[in-house]
């Protein structure tokens, strides 16, 4: 099994030029922006813009694409463009080695999608370290440690329905940038395929549109499941009842418009042929050669003519067809958003909901033991005994 490298950043950082750039230079790794199930990446590489330094929120980024990582490589991307990246660089390199102590000795770089050899040399280094495997398996030790400290430490305070409440609008809040850029991912790979598609494809593309809508689906799917199994970790409360993501389907696209447009594609069609077949003619008739007959001069030219016909009503029928299908995917794009959007809203709310009762439920079973110790007390001093402390 290849090793992975994992590509991360903030929303508009460059991350998918990156990872394009740098595959064909790590040829025997998986350069990846999503891990697979159970997969756990070898090196993270956090790429960040620089237009612009981070912000403190783009820091718990970090924290899970590298909670079970020790290597960590920071990349500035598009240097090309801004000429202060090297204060960017020196301002997020700060930020993040305030946030954690593990970030101090965070190598950087900075780079842009065209030139990666600096970066794919540090990355192989950090690849061919052998005792990489295992500072990596120290770290994935350490984050569950943390976390288990961070859930008992949940379970003992009063405040975690307020905890609760600000992790749902995180969640919220990322969720909604997620959904926003696999809607956004499925628009421009459909409208680009539509652009390029040969007559033969056309049947066959709402079949592609599905599969795309689906698989952006199933991403958005695995991600709240993942922000609610961590939630529910921290706040040391049990994972909702597991739901899925519901996509009405992409549906048939409409047909090519006919009528007019149609009738006159075909006039237009027909028009041109006659004038090619006509040209041809005129044209037959300068050229010295003797003994041609007319009919055959004829038949040559109303072929010609036919020709010419039916390759203009064709292609700008499958002009046509690209057309509609760009504008339909256009419409996929926006119905596989408002899915998405509902879907995360609903799943949020239900675990809200669950966790609340949850919290409520504990909290009275506690102020109902505080009441039977308090009656307990009354009635041992009622009776001359002495109370015990617990």
């Amino acid at each position: 099994m290849p090793a992975h490298v994992l590509i991360a950043g903030p929303p508009r950082a460059g991350t998918s030029s990156i990872a394009a750039g740098l595959q064909p230079l790590l040829p025997d790794v998986l350069v990846v922006e999503v891990l697979p199930p159970g997969q756990a990446a070898a090196v993270v590489v956090f790429v960040v813009s620089a237009a612009a330094p981070l912000a403190r929120s783009d820091a718990r980024l970090l924290d899970a694409a590298a909670a079970g990582t020790d290597a960590v490589c920071g990349v500035v991307s598009k240097i090309d463009r801004h000429r202060g990246w090297r204060e960017t660089l020196a301002s997020d390199r700060a930020l993040l080695a305030g946030h954690r102590d593990r970030y101090i000795g965070m190598r950087w770089l900075g780079a842009s999608a065209g030139a990666l050899d600096e970066l794919a040399i540090v990355l192989r280094e950090m690849l061919d370290n052998p005792a990489q495997d295992a500072r990596n398996t120290l770290c994935a030790r350490e984050t569950r440690l943390e976390n288990e400290v961070r859930r008992h430490r949940g379970r003992t305070t009063a405040r975690r329905p307020n905890a609760m409440a600000a992790r749902l609008r995180e969640a919220r809040v990322e969720l909604s940038r997620l959904t926003a850029e696999q809607s956004a991912g499925v628009r421009t790979a459909l409208q680009v395929r539509a652009a390029e598609l040969p007559r033969g494809a056309v049947p066959g593309f709402a079949g592609y549109a599905a599969d795309r809508a689906s698989a952006a689906a199933a991403a958005v799917d695995t991600e709240i499941a993942r922000c609610l199994a961590d939630i529910a970790g921290e706040l040391g409360l049990s994972d909702p009842s597991p739901g899925s993501t519901v996509f009405a389907g992409v549906g048939a696209p409409p047909h090519s418009a006919g009528g007019p447009e149609a009738q006159l594609t075909a006039l237009l069609g027909v028009g041109f042929g006659a004038g090619a077949a006509v040209t041809m003619q005129r044209f037959a008739g300068f050229l010295p050669i003797s003994g041609t007959p007319s009919a055959v001069v004829a038949g040559a030219s109303v072929a010609t003519g036919l020709a010419v016909a039916w390759w203009m009503v064709r292609t700008r029928r499958l002009l046509g067809e690209r057309a509609v299908l760009q504008r339909w995917s256009a419409e996929v794009a926006g119905r596989l958003r408002g899915d998405l959007e509902h879907a995360v809203a609903a799943r949020l709310l239900a675990a809200e909901t669950a966790w609340s009762a949850r919290l409520s439920a504990e909290q009275d079973a506690r102020a109902a033991a505080a009441r039977a110790r308090r009656e307990l007390a009354e009635v041992r001093a009622r009776l001359g005994r002495p109370v015990l402390n617990r």
